[in-house]
């Protein structure tokens, strides 16, 4: 094995790790914290755009350019964005809440699929990885 592809592969390994931990991370805290970012474009058709980590979930909405209901999400959740408390249930599964000709999109992904995502590769370098102890075959591992 070349030199750079093993340091490459070492901070491929290190890095998906870190990763896994911070979601993991992450999502134990959404069932106490959640955070949500709301910002409003500048001009007459005021687009919205929602930005939220909370319930194990990332949610991500949207208000469509020309939409009748120009302001939903602003009038929703006025400036309620920032951090809130309180135990909440979690979203399992993929959501989505409105279309074409909607007041607004909403999307809501589960905190699983990026920490499986990052967890399967992670799993698999740090297995294939694992090095021989001295007393056993470095090919086969047989003591």
């Amino acid at each position: 094995m070349k030199l750079p592809r093993l340091i490459t592969r070492r901070r491929v390994k290190w890095a998906g790790l870190i990763s896994f931990g911070l979601l993991v991370v992450i999502a134990i805290g959404t069932m106490f914290v959640s955070y949500s970012y709301l910002w409003v474009a500048e001009g007459d058709d005021g687009i919205g755009r929602l930005v939220a980590v909370g319930s194990g979930s990332l949610h991500f909405a949207y208000e469509p350019r020309g939409s009748s209901y120009a302001g939903v999400l602003e009038y929703a959740f006025g400036d309620d964005t920032g951090f809130s408390t309180g135990l909440t249930s979690w979203h399992w599964w993929f959501a989505v809440v409105g279309g074409p000709g909607t007041a607004f999109i909403w999307l809501v992904v589960p905190l699983w699929v990026p920490l499986t995502l990052i967890a399967a590769p992670t799993a698999y370098l740090w297995r294939t990885d694992r090095r021989a102890k001295p007393w056993q075959c470095p090919t086969c591992r047989y003591d």
